[in-house]
């Protein structure tokens, strides 16, 4: 590749305007911002004659005054100019922001990454800006300069940015997407292949698990899929939501990309994670030609998702439903798993011509789904009044749900269907359409009542109005509430003034809270600065970015710092709702010539310019600087600006805080973070460059007792690892767990994960630099004891070059094989026997690795561990062998006893492994060491059965009769627990099997059975039994009456744990309700917890008794 590659000869008028506009090194000005300085409007005006455009003019302008000059030193023209007061001044200052107008709101080293313009480019980064800067407005997409030339120019500015200015491959934006991404996304081949050959990642995937051919294949960009699965992509990767290339293809109708995708492994069968198949996808995407070809291979037009959804569920267009109807029988009466029909989604979509269609197929227009709901009230819902023509109009709540969303059309149709009546209906909360329309702030939907007769001044009340058709009267709603308002009150908290002043206009009160009434809107505005539920007129406006009101509220004397509820002016309402707006910059200063405070803080201690520095809008925080607001003031979370700027990376804005006396020492109260140890968790580069230029200690500490190196560390940065350790950060610098950067490094990639590729290279970028690979922190555990479980041996030797100890022990005597075993990572396990490791080494409880694995379950590692001669015997100081740990966590017995170990062995307690893996609760486990011939009558030295151990177990299925298996396997019917002192017909009393206890009782056990509470089994089958349980124990004869130790029968064990059916069945065979326990506790005390039912049960049979 040509790395001369954009650096085309310049026209000569280009050339000279770059001469005039770029500063002096020596005396740190430009012609122009001389000229400027001085007031000079014909040099200003002759200079601008020589710009190619708009952008030249503007790229001009922003150009900062060197530091040297001396003047304005750091300043840009815009700075000069507004603190110059001269009649020049002002007008050149006119003249500079009608040209840059346009430009206000935008990153131009951004726009001119979009446009491919490598001049631009190169200019600005000249002057100083950040090749990897991402786009200021921070509520979009935060995309680097490289993301967009990749996505919307020729592979020379990838080139420019790339080779010779350093740009990085992996940066990502606000979805995780890298810059060959957003190749993918542009169909850019050259672009891609460039990047490839650069070392872009072709697999990397974004959160949602989608890589680049998924968007390639979704935009219909073949060639570039055709590139991708050339160098490696894999076609049969899904995303997020299962979803293949393939299937995203058929989404948007990309047949070439299909076929080209099935030439290479595509798969028309497959699913994805709801069932869902590329024919549904077609179908849902309306892709005739694409449905038609799944078709003819075998597609099956029958087959559902999940959810039920058939292929009419999905396809809604005419055309497509005509041919799934006709050609292939498709079912139109089919329901899904929300019950709706075809129709029911056509009218949905608004599909009017499908929902025609479908009737006259024979759809029921009068079917209903799940919740109740018709296909006309989803076509109202939605406001397609063309798909509600169809159908009989039988829902009054249609009216109140189109008003609701200013629907007008609908209204009118519902209007022409003879609901007349219903334009001031009261619904069930107090509210008519008309307050609904004006609480949403529609306008012509207001408009539109109003004319048709509502009532503007009438004052309600919550509450249902009598001649509603559904009875609410046994509602929790249903309650009257005393508080009155009126249609205006309640636009106000909607928000929107220009139906105020309608509702005004047309005779509304506006009434508050203290009767103050206003009936001139132009003349009383000055009023309302501040509504009942805090809100002002003007701070709404700016959260709706409603900007042509707000010069016009302003006019009618509105005060500019009137607060919100939240303690905001509007000033800081534009500035955190709008910033991204092009007109934002315009508004924030109109507001500075209103008188707006820009050091009013809000009630989170945050003033205008915090927020400007989170919300990353660098040239409002400029025009603040300008004016005085303090730079280290702190909000609520303790952050400054300057945290701000440097979370967000931005080194522009960073260097902005400095010189205007920002202190890069501050810390903030929870964490004692300065800015670089923001920056340093954020992996923010740049702002941590400038920073450093600027004297930011490297060794500072926060209350961790981590340095800026330990937090880029601990947060997986290779970046800005490598920038501190280049500025000569300790690498051997401890926090308060004694924990090294490389330590927490490895830490990040075992709990947080990342591509081990990063941290391969941050782990060899800390080496590198001395850090110490046997270095141990307050645990004794060095950086190999902590190698993640996704590590690979490429980490690995990295630590044998550095002379790693694998035989290291940590305080407990664990080995790093230990750890490794622990992991599961067969790959480190290997690698460390290999170099040396001791299979056999004991930790301080007598525990080998093979403990370890067989405690987390890994039977690859436990096979490797056997192999290389690990003890399956060895029991450690509880007598516990790795077959016990396995047993506690329901994994891998199969490979301890296939290699010899012992299923009868018992710990030092007594306890087998079939008693652990009772306790545990792993149904597998306990069938399979049942049928290893484990004896299921063994007792610990407590006398405790495996019964007993059911007690304890907090995960047992109550679903599954352990009892049958019990006794199957010779199980002794007549045991008893020696310490809960339950019989078996206790614990079958538990079970969901009815027929177990039958044959049980039939065998003689009693009963009446106590144990050593002083339950029968009727008392633990209320405590956790079924009522079919209950049922038939009483049916069997057990003793109703029984009380336990506590004095409670079984009808207030059952009540007490919430059981209200098998409370319904105790009382309906006539339990003694009135029998109290030893609290004094009845039953109708229990009661007041479970539903009315069992309570009104339970006074009725209270009242029988009285009477």
């Amino acid at each position: 590749m040509n790395n001369s590659i954009g650096k085309r000869v310049l026209p000569l008028k280009s050339l000279v305007f770059n001469v005039l506009t770029t500063p002096d090194k020596e005396s740190g000005l430009s012609c122009l911002q001389s000229a400027c300085i001085e007031g000079d409007i014909e040099t200003v005006s002759a200079i601008l004659n020589y710009s190619p455009d708009k952008l030249d003019s503007a790229i001009a302008f922003s150009v900062k005054i060197g530091r040297n000059a001396p003047n304005f030193a750091g300043k840009s023209i815009y700075t000069v100019l507004r603190q110059q007061d001269s009649k020049k001044h002002k007008q050149i200052n006119g003249f500079v922001e009608k040209v840059t107008k346009h430009f206000q709101s935008q990153s131009l080293l951004h726009l001119a990454a979009k446009k491919g313009q490598v001049e631009h480019l190169r200019r600005l980064l000249d002057c100083g800006e950040y090749v990897d800067s991402i786009s200021p407005d921070l509520s979009e997409d935060r995309k680097t300069p490289l993301m967009l030339a990749a996505r919307f120019n020729e592979v020379d500015v990838v080139e420019f940015l790339i080779t010779e200015r350093g740009a990085l491959l992996e940066m990502q934006d606000a979805d995780y997407f890298t810059a060959l991404h957003h190749a993918a996304m542009g169909g850019k081949t050259e672009n891609i292949l460039r990047l490839i050959e650069l070392g872009a990642n072709v697999s990397k995937e974004n959160y949602n698990q989608i890589s680049a051919i998924h968007l390639a294949a979704e935009r219909g960009h073949t060639e570039a899929v055709r590139l991708l699965l050339e160098h490696g992509a894999d076609m049969k990767k899904v995303n997020y939501c299962g979803a293949t290339p393939l299937m995203l293809a058929a989404t948007k109708g990309h047949l070439r990309t299909i076929h080209l995708l099935l030439k290479n492994g595509g798969d028309l069968s497959r699913s994805d994670a709801e069932a869902r198949l590329p024919l549904h996808y077609a179908a849902q995407g309306d892709q005739m030609d694409v449905v038609k070809f799944i078709v003819q291979k075998n597609g099956n037009v029958l087959a559902k998702t999940s959810n039920g959804d058939g292929v009419l569920h999905l396809a809604t267009r005419l055309e497509l439903v005509r041919y799934f109807v006709e050609q292939h029988e498709a079912d139109i009466h089919g329901r899904n798993s929300l019950g709706r029909t075809p129709l029911h989604v056509a009218a949905l979509k608004g599909q009017s011509d499908t929902v025609s269609y479908l009737l006259n197929q024979g759809a029921d227009i009068n079917s209903r789904e799940e919740s109740g709901r018709s296909a006309l009230f989803y076509a109202v819902y939605e406001g397609h009044a063309a798909a509600a023509k169809g159908g009989p109009v039988c829902d009054v709540d249609l009216f109140e749900v189109a008003a609701s969303r200013g629907l007008t059309d609908v209204l009118q149709l519902l209007l022409d269907r003879g609901l007349c009546d219903t334009v001031d209906r009261v619904n069930r909360y107090g509210e008519t359409p008309l307050m609904e329309a004006a609480s949403g702030g529609h306008y012509d939907t207001v408009a539109f009542l109003l004319d048709h007769g509502a009532n503007v001044n009438g004052v309600s009340k919550t509450e249902v109005a009598k001649d509603t058709c559904v009875d609410h009267s046994d509602s929790e709603d249903s309650e009257k509430d005393d508080d009155q308002y009126t249609w205006f009150n309640d636009e106000r908290e909607a928000r929107q003034t220009e139906v105020a002043k309608l509702l005004i206009e047309r005779g509304a009160g506006t009434s508050y809270p203290n009767g103050e009434q206003n009936t001139d809107f132009d003349k009383k505005a000055s009023t309302l600065d501040r509504w009942e539920d805090g809100e002002t007129l003007l701070t709404s406006a700016a959260s709706r970015g409603d900007f042509d009101a707000i010069p016009l509220l302003l006019e009618k004397g509105m005060d500019v710092n009137a607060k919100n509820m939240s303690g905001d002016t509007i000033l800081s309402c534009v500035l955190r709702h709008t910033p991204s707006c092009p007109r934002a910059m315009e508004i924030v200063k109109l507001l500075l010539t209103f008188g707006a405070d820009i050091n009013n803080k809000n009630d989170r201690s945050e003033t205008p310019l915090q927020i400007a520095c989170c919300m990353n809008f660098d040239k409002v925080a400029e025009l603040l600087l300008e004016l005085g607001c303090d730079t280290n003031v702190k909000n609520d979370n303790s952050y400054s600006p300057l945290h701000h700027a440097a979370h967000y990376n931005n080194g522009k804005l960073v260097e902005m805080l400095l010189q205007y006396g920002a202190d890069a020492k501050v810390k903030s109260d929870e964490g004692e973070m300065v800015p670089l140890h923001i920056a340093a968790t954020s992996n923010s580069v740049h702002a941590a460059q400038v920073l450093l230029e600027h004297g930011a200690s490297l060794e500072v500490t926060n209350a961790l007792d981590r340095t800026p190196l330990a937090e880029a560390a601990a947060h997986g940065s290779s970046l800005m690892v490598k920038l501190l350790t280049k500025q000569g950060s300790n690498v051997h610098a401890k926090d308060k767990f004694g924990k090294t950067p490389l330590i927490l490094a490895l830490e990040y990639l075992c709990y947080d994960g990342d591509t081990e590729i990063q941290v391969i290279t941050l782990v060899k970028t800390l080496l590198d630099h001395g850090s110490s690979v046997n270095g141990t922190d307050h645990y004794g555990r060095s950086p190999l004891h902590r190698v993640p479980p996704v590590a690979t041996r490429e980490l690995c030797d990295l630590f044998l070059q550095h002379g790693a100890d694998v035989n290291l022990e940590d305080e407990n005597r664990e080995t790093p094989l230990h750890f490794a075993a622990s992991f599961g990572n067969t790959a480190c396990i290997e690698w460390l026997l290999q170099q040396g490791a001791n299979v056999g080494a004991l930790d301080r409880e007598n525990r080998t690795p093979l403990h370890a694995a067989a405690y987390e379950g890994h039977s690859s590692s436990l096979e490797l561990l056997i192999q290389h001669g690990a003890d399956v015997h060895l029991a450690d100081k509880k007598g516990w062998l790795p077959l016990h740990f396995a047993a506690t966590r329901g994994h891998a017995a199969e490979v301890l006893l296939q290699n010899g170990s012992d299923v009868t062995t018992v710990d030092q307690k007594g306890r087998t492994a079939l008693y652990l893996a009772v306790r545990s609760g792993c149904r597998d486990l306990i069938e399979f060491l049942i049928h290893q011939g484990s004896d299921v009558n063994a007792k610990d030295v407590r006398g405790r059965t495996v019964f007993g151990a059911i007690h304890d177990c907090d995960f047992w299925d109550p679903e599954w009769n352990f009892v049958e298996v019990y006794l199957e396997n010779g199980g002794d019917k007549y045991a008893v627990d020696a310490v809960t002192g339950r019989t078996t017909l206790h614990f079958a009393a538990v079970s969901s099997d009815v027929t177990t206890l039958d044959n049980l009782v039939n065998q003689g056990l009693e009963l009446e059975a106590r144990d050593k509470n002083g339950d029968t089994p009727l008392h633990r089958a209320a405590a956790r039994g079924t009522a079919e349980m209950i049922q038939r124990l009483v049916d069997r004869g057990a003793d109703m009456s029984a009380v336990n130790n506590r004095g409670q029968t079984p009808l207030l064990v059952c009540l007490a744990a919430s059981n209200k059916e098998g409370s319904k069945m105790l009382l309906k065979h006539g339990s003694n309700v009135q029998v109290a326990d030893k609290d004094g506790n009845t039953a109708l005390h229990h009661a007041i917890r479970l539903p009315p039912s069992v309570l009104h049960l339970i006074i009725k049979m209270v009242e029988m008794l009285m009477q």
